[in-house]
Order: C-alpha cells, then sequence, then structure tokens
C-alpha cells in the first residue's frame, strides 16, 4: 500500500481528540528515558517546552556557572585527540563532550569543586608512570639501578592506588546517571576515551606499550564489560509500550497536527472562533512536519532530521544514474523531489554503508494537499517567523530562520 492511500478513508471525524492528541506528544516528548530531576550539567541551559511558554529559553540554568580558561582549552585538545586518534565522528564527539560536561557540574555542585579549580585531571587523576633515567642518577652523575627501581616501584604503586580512587569517584558519579546498566556503560566509555588522552604522553614504553595498558583504562574497561554483560539480560528503563503509540494512532496524530497546522480560527463552541496567533500556527507547522518526516519515511536516527542543511543533506532535484540535477537547473520544476543526501561523515553508520540517497515522497493527504506543501511553507515562511539567531537544529529552527541555500534546516 501506498503511503498516501492510508490517508484517503481518514476524515475529519477520525482525528485523535485534542486533548488525547497532546498525551501522547508530551508523554513521549517529556519522559522518554529521562530522570525527573534538576539537571546538573555544567553549564545546563533552560530548554524551549511546546507547552510552557519558557522565556528563559538558552540562558543558564545556573547563572554563575562558567568554563576557566585552561579548562576551555583541555576540552578543545580533547576533542582534537577524539577526531585525529581515535577517528571519531562528530556526534561521537558531541556526546562525549556532554558527559564530561555533566560529571563536571557534579564535581561542583556535589563534590565542592571551584569553578576556577576544574580541570579535565578533576575526573580522571594524573600521575606520571615513567621514571626517566636522568631522575635515578647518584650525586656523582652516574645512572643508579637500584634508586631507579625503586622509584619505579614507588611510582607503579602510586598509580595503582590513584587508579583505585579514581575508580571509585567514577562509580560515585554513575549512582547519578540512572539504573540501567547500560546507560553507566556507555558513561564509562567516555571516561576510557579521556583517560587514554590525560595519560598520551606516557604511552610506548615496555611498561606502556598501548593506551589499553594504562591502570586507570584496565579498571575502566572491565567496569564497562560487567555493565555491557548486565545491560544484555536488563529491561529498558521503560518498556517500549510506554513510549511507543500503534501505527493506525501515529496516523491519525499526524493528521491531527497538520489539520492543527492549517487552522485559521481558535477552537470554539457555537460562535466563530478567533483568529490563531501566528506564532500558534507556526508551532504547529513545525511540530507536523518533525511527526512527518518520521512517520512518511522509515524512520533513521533523530541526529538525521535535527543536522538536515538546505542544500547539502537535504536537497530538492532530480537524482538520477548517480547524478544530481538540482531544481534551479530542471526545466519543468514539477519533476524535483526532495531527497535527504547523507554522505559516510553525516551519519553513525557512514562508514560501514557509504552515501545515501533517499527520497522524501510528496504524499497526498485526503484533502488534497501535499507534504511539498508543507515544507515550502516551512522553508519561505515558518522558520522566519522569529527572526535570525546562532541556533542549527531543525527541531529549534524557529529560532534558526536561514532562507533557502545551504544553510542548515
Amino acid at each position: 500500500m501506498k503511503t498516501e492511500d492510508i490517508f484517503k478513508n481518514i476524515s475529519d471525524t477520525d482525528v485523535l481528540p485534542k486533548r488525547k492528541t497532546l498525551s501522547i506528544v508530551e508523554k513521549n516528548a517529556r519522559c522518554h528515558g529521562t530522570k525527573n530531576e534538576k539537571p546538573y550539567a555544567l553549564m545546563s541551559r533552560h530548554w524551549a517546552r511546546r507547552y510552557d511558554n519558557n522565556d528563559k529559553t538558552g540562558e543558564l540554568l545556573y547563572p554563575g556557572d562558567y568554563v576557566n580558561n585552561e579548562l576551555c582549552k583541555e576540552i578543545e585538545d580533547f576533542k582534537k585527540f577524539r577526531y585525529q586518534n581515535h577517528n571519531c565522528s562528530e556526534a561521537t564527539v558531541e556526546k562525549d563532550i556532554k558527559t564530561i560536561y555533566r560529571i563536571l557540574g557534579w564535581l561542583h555542585r556535589y563534590k565542592g569543586l571551584d569553578l576556577d579549580e576544574l580541570r579535565l585531571t578533576s575526573i580522571i587523576y594524573f600521575s606520571k608512570l615513567n621514571v626517566p633515567f636522568e631522575e635515578a642518577s647518584n650525586f656523582e652523575g652516574k645512572y643508579n639501578y637500584e634508586k631507579f627501581m625503586l622509584m619505579k616501584t614507588i611510582s607503579n604503586q602510586k598509580s595503582l592506588e590513584l587508579a583505585n580512587a579514581n575508580k571509585a569517584l567514577i562509580e560515585e558519579f554513575l549512582e547519578k546517571t540512572g539504573k540501567h546498566p547500560g546507560t553507566k556503560a556507555i558513561n564509562i566509555t567516555t571516561c576510557i576515551a579521556l583517560s587514554k588522552f590525560i595519560f598520551r604522553n606516557e604511552v610506548g614504553t615496555d611498561d606502556y606499550l598501548d593506551d589499553n595498558d594504562l591502570p586507570i583504562v584496565k579498571r575502566l574497561n572491565k567496569l564497562c564489560n560487567i555493565f555491557n554483560s548486565k545491560a544484555k539480560s536488563t529491561p529498558p528503563a521503560i518498556a517500549h509500550l510506554d513510549k511507543s503509540i500503534p501505527w493506525e494512532d501515529a496516523i491519525q496524530v499526524l493528521e491531527t497536527c497538520r489539520h492543527k497546522a492549517d487552522a485559521t480560527k481558535k477552537y470554539s463552541i457555537g460562535k466563530d472562533g478567533n483568529n490563531r496567533s501566528q506564532s500558534g500556527i507556526v508551532h504547529d507547522l513545525q511540530l507536523f512536519l518533525s511527526l512527518a518526516f518520521m512517520v512518511l519515511i522509515p524512520v533513521d536516527r533523530p541526529r538525521t532530521y535535527y543536522n538536515l542543511e538546505i542544500g547539502r543533506t537535504f536537497v530538492y532535484g532530480i537524482y538520477q544514474d548517480g547524478r544530481f540535477v538540482p531544481a534551479t537547473k530542471i526545466k519543468d520544476g514539477e519533476e524535483a523531489t526532495w531527497y535527504i543526501h547523507l554522505m559516510p561523515g553525516d551519519y553513525k553508520t557512514g562508514k560501514v554503508y557509504g552515501e545515501y540517497w533517499g527520497i522524501m515522497p510528496n504524499v497526498k493527504f485526503a484533502d488534497g494537499k501535499k507534504l511539498y506543501d508543507y515544507i515550502d511553507r516551512w522553508i519561505n515562511y515558518g522558520r522566519d517567523f522569529k527572526g535570525k539567531c546562532d541556533r542549527n537544529r531543525s527541531q529549534d529552527s524557529q529560532r534558526l530562520p536561514q532562507k533557502i541555500g545551504t544553510y542548515k534546516w
């Protein structure tokens, strides 16, 4: 069955009631795998919520927060290390940084570390692992083997004790990250990467040929394996049925959102409704398109949608025989199609599957309107509604009004 055929038998009376629709949308948007507590990450910011009318969006949740200069430089060096040494994608590095900011916020708010004192070594303790030969010489400047071995023994013992204390600190933090062992394993993975960065200049000797030989990395790898094993037999924190709805309901919710995006009058009984605000209409248009992109084509990772860029990953034209022709160069503009075009670096499994081209079908709804009509409305009006800003995610694109071209969706 074609996608548009699903909508032929759906009338206005089949659409879910307003309150039921909102309960489904709010349930999945607000409670999906999150704990109901105030964020503690360093530099946490107020989020815009669809129904909260929060006028503090983007402002610091803790106005006194800042990242000191030394820490800022260390974080930038860590990013470069991940890109260059581990060949990580941008999404992986972003996830690492978010975890690091959570740990730093926890250290500041729960362990009492001053913002000026925060460093990456506040998370992963550092100690010299290798003893230089020059330090093992006697008063006459000659090499002293006994002194060298003593210093090496002391250094090894210190590093082991420090690694044990560091592991205990990370385990204490993990108690704040939720109960599911899979979540804990993900956070440990970031700590392992950070450990390899902190000790990058200590690796390459006979004692530490590889960064997996580092004392703290050995302990964290073992801990990570334990949680990964537990995760296989542990049910998800939120059951699948509690964070999903039947396919039939998804279609009806989509139609409800579409009708709301078209509605220019407020709901009213027995009298003509007042005109709706333009901001409300734009909000509903954004909500409809966000849902449409996940219902009308095979579902992809959220990153695919909120990182779409018009002219690069979201393109309009004709793709045929391995060649793409933009709509501006097509004589008959009616033939143009919207495509999601991802290069290997644009999605998580890109290194395995390579370049991707996916058609966004111009679905025809029961009342004759088509999906492309709504996409055009968003591009040419919706995202320009609230003026320009620095945000570059499609989910926040009401604060990201860029004109069509090589810009963010």
